[in-house]
Formats: structure tokens, C-alpha cells, sequence
């Protein structure tokens, strides 16, 4: 099954590389608000809304959330 590109709406679970040694930061339920595609000088990013802050990630980082995992 091919990976489709993330869209506005779409409910995404972050994992980042922590700067500790093989320890990856989570978090679970980040809300996409915009995509951006890449190009030949940036990767491909998402502005997400998580926990009340607005910030943007690289899509390498970004999963498809399992809406029945996510806690209120």
C-alpha cells in the first residue's frame, strides 16, 4: 500500500529523535494544519497544532495516528 501525502485535518503521531541516545520523543494526536511539499532545498514539512502550540515538522517524522489510542 502506497503512503499517501498528509493533508489538512489529518490526525498524526510525531516521533522525533530525542538528543538522548536512542530514545525517540512522542507525541500522540497532533492535528495537521497545512503541508508543504518539498523542494529541491527543503524536505517536505507539516505546520501541526499540538497541546495548544503551532509548530512546524519534517513528514519523516510524522505517522498516521490510530484515532482509538488517542487520550483526551
Amino acid at each position: 500500500m502506497a503512503r499517501r501525502e498528509f493533508m489538512r485535518g489529518d490526525l498524526v503521531d510525531i516521533r522525533e529523535p530525542s538528543y538522548r541516545y536512542a530514545e525517540v520523543d512522542t507525541k500522540r494526536g497532533a492535528l495537521v494544519l497545512d503541508y508543504m511539499p518539498s523542494n529541491v532545498y527543503e524536505p517536505a514539512c507539516c505546520e501541526v497544532f499540538y497541546r495548544g502550540t503551532v509548530f512546524y515538522v519534517k513528514t519523516r517524522y510524522l505517522y498516521f495516528s490510530d484515532p482509538a489510542g488517542v487520550k483526551g
